[in-house]
């Protein structure tokens, strides 16, 4: 029974760490969105050009913001928001969000117009928005795999006695 219990606090502190992770790459993918949205409005008034294409990124920037704003209100599992879309609770489609805000953010991170002169920093902001993106790619994969293989069921059962106990709320289950 030990071992049992010592394994479920062990898949409890992965989950965990997984949220904390997401968390941070979701916020680490807004600051990019809107580093790419004020670069978008530097492009949108140096030339008139590209008007067209330059109002598709400023749009799909404010996407991304409230995308990744999104991931951070189902990791801190926000009852409001869970409650008026429950669908997020299911891990694969949690998971195929994920990938989706994270392939969209790679979109964004090489597409041209920047608030960076320097090329080298222009660089490291592109490198450490893959890194984010990766980081919610590898999440999301996570989420999709764990609900084919019923992994959720398993660790809601687990979380459940935790909550039985008084040890951790409700709201904070998978």
């Amino acid at each position: 029974m030990d071992r049992a219990s010592g394994r479920e606090k062990c898949e409890m502190a992965f989950l965990n760490l997984l949220r904390v992770l997401a968390s941070l790459a979701a916020i680490g993918a807004c600051i990019s969105y809107g580093i790419s949205f004020v670069g978008a409005i530097k492009t949108l008034i140096k030339s008139a050009d590209t008007f067209e294409y330059v109002w598709y990124r400023l749009f799909l920037n404010l996407y991304g913001l409230l995308f990744g704003f999104l991931i951070v209100l189902i990791e801190i599992r926000y009852e409001g928001f869970l409650k008026r879309f429950p669908a997020f609770k299911n891990w694969a489609i949690r998971g195929f969000y994920y990938v989706f805000v994270a392939i969209l953010s790679f979109e964004v991170a090489n597409s041209y117009g920047s608030v960076f002169t320097d090329p080298d920093a222009q660089k490291a902001w592109q490198t450490t928005n893959e890194v984010f993106s990766y980081i919610l790619v590898g999440i999301g994969g996570f989420y999709i795999l764990g609900e084919i293989l019923c992994l959720r069921k398993i660790m809601q059962s687990h979380k459940q006695k935790y909550v039985k106990d008084g040890a951790m709320l409700q709201s904070s289950l998978v």
